[in-house]
């Protein structure tokens, strides 16, 4: 059987992607890896939180709180969980974030979201995207990501109240933007549909095409 390794941003937990997994039925085996696995509340807000002005991801871990890991931290936590898949035999990777890592150095197969985004971006010839990124401290960095797509940004958190989405979504429709990008692999296929329905714009939701376009690749 394929052999698939997820790395989640915040822990582990199989249930918060339920969905994702289905995605991939009986064909593959999915082995699922947080970056926190491991780690206290009090540890990652110690240890692990960004300073000011600098990038960071948010996530969640068990106990259902709300986190912010540095993106540079991050990035050290993903190549030391990428190697404990490949030391077990998973080579195909897939790093369940939508922000911008450097390409790690693996013998298999790691898909970096951010990477797969801007090529379908550049291949719809899209000129203007709006976005939508869960915190507002994020939309600096993400204006610099996709600087090449003028973008729009906007922020809602998929990990807090659907209604602030939907407000979000609702200021879309009168923007000038081609279609909506959910910019965090936390954002669910029913968020999506929430938001291609109030703002009435195209959307693009990582958290749904990443793994159909994995299964494809991998079977």
């Amino acid at each position: 059987m394929r052999q698939l390794g997820i790395v989640m941003m915040g822990s582990g937990d199989v249930k918060k992607i339920s969905d994702v997994i289905e995605i991939f039925g009986d064909e593959i085996n999915v082995n699922v890896s947080g970056i926190v696995d491991g780690y206290t509340y009090e540890y990652i807000r110690e240890n692990l939180w960004p300073e000011e002005n600098e990038s960071f991801i948010v996530s969640k871990i068990q106990d259902n709180k709300n986190i912010m890991v540095s993106t540079d931290k991050a990035m050290e936590l993903i190549n030391l969980k990428i190697k404990e898949l490949e030391n077990s035999g998973v080579n195909n990777i897939l790093i369940f974030c939508t922000g911008h890592f450097e390409r790690v150095k693996t013998k298999g197969l790691v898909v970096i979201p951010e990477n797969i985004i801007y090529g379908i971006l550049r291949g719809l010839g899209i000129s203007k995207v709006g976005i939508i990124v869960p915190e507002k401290d994020q939309i600096c960095d993400s204006m610099e990501q996709y600087r090449n797509f003028n973008p729009v940004i906007k922020a809602a958190s998929p990990y807090k109240d659907i209604e602030n989405l939907r407000t979000t979504a609702q200021q879309f429709k009168q923007e000038d933007v081609e279609l909506i990008l959910t910019d965090c692999m936390g954002f669910t296929e029913e968020m999506g549909r929430i938001v291609k329905e109030t703002s009435g714009k195209n959307i693009i939701v990582p958290r749904v095409f990443m793994p159909n376009m994995i299964k494809s690749l991998i079977r």
